[in-house]
């Protein structure tokens, strides 16, 4: 399909915009001339916010002179300069709105316009990239396409010649472009500003020419706003371009990277570095880290952790800005952090005032223990509780346990939760809520006379046992019947 002079060959006619065009499926190739676009609006158009071009599926293909997905073929006569899009802005039109969510994209880059974008002089409009698989670049094969490709100066998705990159989000998609000469691979043309950059997804590949960033300015542009937080992106500006950024103005505008992004080029740079390895290297890869050892470095240089109390650390990695919180684990903690706590646990004997051996009991930091119903009672007696180091002329009433340091009495019956903090194995103090506790403390069942106790009570089938699992539902206390 092709258009004619100054008009869209899918889209406006001179002066218009594309309207609202919808590709679901199919295959389809489009050519332009003189200063229309492939797809999109026609040359001179100042209504191109209006316009809304939404590719979901099917093949699109367009080249000046008939090959690939949307044409952007132009022509200079005199001193006067014609460029279309491929995909976007007639000469001098914006981009408009354009969606890519699906299906194949091809789009060639023509003289002094982008592939996917504005027109020669124009922004690159709102682009917004979700998935497939899109190519935007340069014209190869033909003496044509030869001249095409000396002397565009088009970003591959962004403005024309001129033109600054306008909006472009990228969540997904497999994505390969190519900027012009002296223009972005993404973001501005040549002489252009960024734009609004923000890529959170997708698997990038950006490569320029000349003066050209990769991912930012045109020559003599500089950066608005960029942020990569996401996705795998591999960036290579020209011989005298950056990766990301501006050739002119490395340090202009902003550029963010996501937490736990990486940078790459001779090397993997620090958290701290990550910026500048983007706007002071000719190429580089950005990606999600993993968080391993980069460049040889030992494996506690790599990572590092912050004790912040006695369940949780924060771990940090020298290669991201991430913070991951974390619960300790293991008796010891690869933070540092002793990570349990240890008590004997002694059952009750069968007559009064008596208990048998047990057994040790380790709980894991932060778990909780759930004290066994102890089943081994007197004839005509229900077990009542658990105490702390016994003192054998305490015979009456409830088992009351004392904390390790003699500040409490709080009778802990059977079936309480007890949740432990760690224990060092040296003394230091051991807080078991509610008990408290100081080193590694022994716990004993024992069995006690208590007032209205003359019944046995059978034991239930849901009772834990010494395991220290935790009953199913309500765990009764024993009590006089």
């Amino acid at each position: 399909m092709k258009g004619v002079d100054k008009a869209a060959a899918i889209g406006g006619g001179y002066k218009g915009n594309s309207g609202t065009i919808d590709i679901y499926g199919g295959d389809i190739t489009v050519v332009s001339k003189f200063g229309g676009s492939g797809i999109g609006h026609g040359s001179n158009c100042t209504t191109t916010e209006e316009g809304h071009i939404n590719i979901h599926r099917g093949h699109v293909t367009a080249k000046g002179h008939g090959r690939i997905l949307a044409v952007k073929f132009i022509i200079e006569i005199g001193f006067e300069k014609f460029g279309g899009a491929a995909i976007g802005g007639g000469d001098g039109s914006a981009g408009g709105n354009i969606s890519i969510s699906g299906g194949e994209v091809d789009a060639t880059l023509g003289f002094f316009a982008s592939a996917i974008g504005g027109g020669y002089g124009g922004s690159g409009g709102n682009i917004t990239i979700s998935g497939g698989t899109v190519k935007a670049l340069q014209q190869r094969g033909t003496l044509h396409d030869i001249a095409c490709a000396t002397i565009n100066q088009g970003a591959g998705i962004g403005g024309g010649e001129d033109g600054h990159g306008g909006t472009i989000t990228i969540t997904g998609g497999n994505i390969t472009v190519e900027g012009g000469r002296d223009a972005a691979a993404i973001g501005g043309g040549e002489g252009g500003d960024s734009g609004d950059i923000t890529i959170s997804g997708g698997n990038i590949n950006a490569t320029t020419m000349d003066y050209g960033s990769a991912i930012g300015a045109g020559e003599d542009g500089k950066v608005n706003t960029i942020k990569l937080l996401g996705g795998t992106i591999t960036a290579k500006g020209g011989d005298d371009g950056w990766a990301v950024g501006s050739e002119e103005e490395p340090e202009s505008g902003t550029l963010t990277l996501g937490d736990n992004m990486k940078v790459t080029s001779e090397r993997t740079f620090t958290a701290a570095e990550r910026v500048a390895g983007c706007r002071w290297r000719r190429s580089a890869t950005i990606e999600p880290c993993n968080h391993t050892p980069q460049n040889g470095d030992a494996a506690d240089i790599a990572i590092t952790y912050d004790i912040n109390d006695n369940t949780y650390h924060t771990k940090h990695c020298r290669y991201c800005d991430v913070a991951i919180k974390e619960e300790h684990s293991g008796e010891d903690c690869v933070c540092g952090q002793k990570s349990i706590s240890k008590f004997y646990l002694y059952m009750p004997g069968t007559e009064k005032d008596s208990y048998e051996m047990g057994a040790t009991i380790t709980v894991g930091l932060g778990k909780e223990y759930y004290l066994p119903r102890c089943l081994t009672v007197p004839e005509g007696y229900a077990f009542k509780g658990w105490e702390m180091n016994p003192d054998p002329e305490n015979v009456g009433g409830w088992a009351a346990v004392l904390g390790g340091d003699g500040s409490s009495d709080i009778n802990i019956p059977a079936g309480t939760s007890v949740k432990t903090l760690p224990w060092n194995g040296i003394g230091e103090i051991l807080r078991p809520l509610p008990l408290r506790l100081r080193g590694s403390m022994d716990m004993v069942g024992r069995c006690f006379f208590c007032v209205g106790d003359t019944q046995p009570r059978r034991p239930r089938q849901r009772d834990a046992d010494i395991d220290g699992r935790r009953p199913q539902g309500n765990h009764p206390i024993g009590r006089p019947v």
